[in-house]
Formats: C-alpha cells, structure tokens, sequence
C-alpha cells in the first residue's frame, strides 16, 4: 500500500508518501511528519533508520526511512580542519626561533677630529668581526690600504669621508667621520673593543684637557657622563644577543667616538629551559600538521569517491591530536637517545620538524614501530590466574586444494620402424624421462625427444627385417605402460 517502501534522506530533506488519505506515524520520533510528508531532522550526526506506519482502514503498511549522517559530517569535519590548520599555523609561527639580526658593517672609530697631517688607523669590521678584506678610500687626504688615515692640509675645518668597501656580489660598504682642523685634536682611545655582559672599560680623549661623553641613544650599559678627560663604561649585565654601542666625546670644534661590541651570553639554564620548551611545542605541532595533511589526503579521497562514512568523523577530527602526542612520546624517544639522538647540544629545529611531521603523515607505521618495540623491551609472562583474554576469532579456514589432474597415461599412436637405421621411432602422447622400452621382451635403449615423440633403439642381431614385433613402453613408476605390435 505504501509508496516508496524505502528513502534516503539527509539534513532537512523531505519525502512524501502514498497513499495521501492513510493515516502515516513514525518511530522512533526522529524528525517531522506532517500528514503524508516526512521532513528528515538537521543536524543528523548519527546514521537512523525510521519506520514510517500508513494505517488506512484495514490496512496497515510500514516503509522505511535512511537517514544519511554522512553530510553533516564532511561539513563539521572541514569546519573544524579550517580551524585546527589556523590554530596550528599561528603557534609555529609564535614558537618557531627568531633569526637574529646581523649586525650592520662597521668602520671603527666611527668618528674623529684630527689636525693637518695627523695619523690615525681605523679598523672594519662585520658581524662583530674584524677584517682586513676591504678597500679603503678617503674623500681627502690619504689612506692606505691597511686603513691608515694621513689628514689633508687645511686652513679650515673640513669633514672628510672614510669608506670601507667588502668585496663580494654583496658590495657593503660603511664609513666614519673625519673633521680636519688646523688645530685642535680629539681621539677617543680606545676607537674599538668587545666587552662580555657585566665588562668595563675605561675611554679617555687625546688632544683635549677634557671632553664630554655620551652613549648614543638607546644603547645598553652605563657611561659615566659630564666633562673629564676618562670616562668608564660598564656593559650590561646581560646581553641576549650581540649589540654595538657607540660611545661620543665632544668639545667645542670637535668631535670623537669609538665602537663597543657587546658579546652576547652563553646560554644561560633559563634560556636552555626556554630552547628545550620550545622544541617540545615544535614537535607536537608539527606531528599535528602532519596529520593534518595525510587525514586530508585520505578525506578528500572518500569524500570524492563518494564512500565517506560518518562513523569516522570522530576519527578524523581528533587525529591531528592523536599525532601530536604521539610526536611528542617520539621526540622524547629521540632525546633520550632511544631513536639514536640524545646527546646534551640541543637538536637542530628542522630535524625536529620534519621527523615529528613524519610522524604525523605515518601515524599508523610508528604506532605499529612502536608496539614492536614495548614487546622487546617489556616482553614477559601474565602471571595473572584471571588475565583478560581477546575474542576468540573464527579459525582460518584453509582454502580447498584443487586436486591435481593425473598425468596423462603413455600412448602409441604411431610406430615408424626403420632396420636400416636401427631404431623405432615412435610417435604418441605423455612419453617422459627415464621410460624403458622392450621388443619381444628384451630392454632396448630410449632416447625421449619430447612428450609426444622417442626413439628405441635396435639390436641389427636380433631385429631384422619381417620379424614380427611387440614394442612395450613403461613409466618410471612401472604403472603405465603402452604396448604395440608390429612387422619390423
């Protein structure tokens, strides 16, 4: 009576019935009936069958209702993959190191003011280090190509530019400050030096009674400030990464300054603590992205295959994080030498990243590596009198054996006799090696040329021609045998 007898419905569809004057129930209550039409619920996040009951008189029919959880699901499992792929990019990018920036080419001293004819050498440097791999030029006066500076003659002050150039596709340069003049003096001694956290050093002036001195702003450290003839600098006391301070000393007409590199700490516990943190979270992230890639892959193939079921939907979801910890359990593995790394210098982050993503992409391999492992280390005996024993599974039934078809038996089908040759050779079927052959019960000699064609041959003392012949062929196994007579 009812038509159709079965539908597939997923969130929010709709199926009408016949007939339309029947009186049509639903159980369980799931959804909407509402006369001969069925709307399916939203959302269905679990796969239901419902009963549909038509009831018309007499009569009574039941048709059944699928509904299909499997959309719900691919949308739910891709909302959340947007935001767990968000979530997992920003925290790699919060804590994946920071390179720290190089330090800028530098001339020291960086500045000076020199009379007519006065010597100084200046010194370059690069990342903190010095070099002597540079060509120097001077816009007046004279520099050799150790960076000794020779002033212009002058009547009247004059800056003068000096420029060290790195050789090289890069083509760095950088420069310091001259100013000639015909007769006052100022040099900071020492122009250059490298001090560890906590260092002091003491700069003092050549050429003046007294100068006042100054750090550059936003310099670390302290500088003893005011007009003297020496004033100490102390360097902080600590120094996370490399810093250049620049260190000035002015009077009237004059100006000098030295360069002061601080030398960055070792790595202090915390920082250890902190390094070691980061490469755990590092870890755990990328064994999270790399779940996130193969659970896509194999997402994607199911969903386009049009064979998704929403009974995975769970295990998509949470696999990402199934992946981070078994990352982390990995990685801890790796430190402790379990895997081959250990070793007390922290390891290189894209080693991290990429086994950790391995981990990710492979889950089920290293799970599987992993069991094989806790069974060699952890292998024992379950003294237990009521252990917990697995479901018993169905014996393997081995498969039928196809019996063997029995070897054809030998088989005479034609005897071409030939004295003057002295053989037989014989022509039939299933002539094999090691057959014996027999004419009128004396062994003769068999040469088998191939399954269907052998040769005997004659004794010219005994086979002659016109005697009458009983060839007899016999298989190895002696069960078979063929048997043919004939005139020779």
């Amino acid at each position: 009576m009812i038509e159709p007898k079965t539908a597939v419905l997923t969130s929010g569809e709709q199926q009408a019935f016949a007939p339309v004057d029947a009186a049509f129930t639903i159980s369980p209550a799931i959804g909407k009936m509402e006369g001969n039409l069925y709307t399916a619920p939203w959302p269905i996040l679990l796969g239901r069958n419902v009963t549909v009951t038509a009831r018309r008189a007499a009569e009574t029919d039941t048709a059944v209702i699928t509904l299909a959880a499997e959309p719900a699901w691919i949308l739910i499992v891709g909302l959340v993959w947007v935001f767990t792929a968000l979530f997992v990019s920003y925290e790699l990018s919060q804590v994946w190191p920071q390179s720290v920036p190089e330090a800028a080419p530098l001339v020291s001293p960086p500045a000076a003011t020199l009379r007519s004819g006065q010597n100084l050498r200046f010194y370059a440097s690069a990342n903190g280090i010095g070099t002597t791999n540079v060509t120097w030029t001077a816009s007046q006066g004279s520099i050799t190509q150790s960076g000794d500076f020779v002033a212009p003659a002058v009547t009247a002050p004059q800056a003068v530019d000096i420029t060290a150039k790195w050789p090289g596709a890069s083509g760095q340069t950088a420069k310091a400050l001259v100013l000639v003049t015909p007769g006052t003096t100022l040099v900071l001694s020492p122009s250059v030096v490298t001090l560890p956290a906590g260092g002091a050093q003491a700069f003092s002036v050549d050429g003046a009674a007294t100068a006042t001195f100054a750090a550059l702003a936003g310099a670390e450290g302290t500088l003893s400030a005011g007009a003297v003839k020496a004033a100490p600098y102390k360097a902080p006391g600590s120094i996370p990464n490399a810093r250049v301070v620049t260190v000035t000393a002015t009077n009237p007409g004059a100006l000098a300054s030295a360069h002061v590199f601080l030398k960055p700490d070792t790595e202090s516990p915390r920082s250890a603590e902190d390094s070691a943190r980061r490469l755990v979270s590092l870890a755990a992230l990328s064994g999270a992205a790399g779940a996130l890639i193969a659970s896509v892959r194999s997402y994607v193939n199911y969903v386009g295959s049009r064979s998704f079921r929403a009974s995975w939907g769970l295990f998509y979801i949470f696999r990402p994080w199934f992946a981070a910890g078994l990352a982390l359990i990995v990685h801890a593995g790796y430190r402790s030498g379990v895997f081959g790394g250990g070793g007390t210098d922290s390891p290189n982050v894209m080693t991290v990243v990429f086994y950790s993503g391995l981990v990710g992409l492979f889950a089920d391999v290293v799970l599987e590596k992993l069991r094989n492992l806790v069974d060699a280390i952890f292998s024992g005996r379950d003294q237990r009198p009521d252990p917990m024993v697995p479901a018993a599974r169905p014996a393997a039934t081995a498969p039928a054996e196809t019996p063997t078809a029995p070897a054809p038996a030998s088989k005479i089908v034609q005897v071409v006799p030939a004295a003057a040759a002295g053989k037989i050779t014989v022509h039939g079927e299933g002539f094999m090696a090691g057959m014996k052959a027999a004419i009128n019960g004396a062994a003769r000699e068999v040469t088998v040329l191939s399954p269907k064609r052998l040769e005997v041959k004659l004794d010219p003392a005994v086979d002659v021609k016109g005697k009458q012949i009983e060839l007899l062929l016999e298989e190895p196994s002696k069960a078979k045998h063929a048997v043919q007579k004939f005139t020779l």
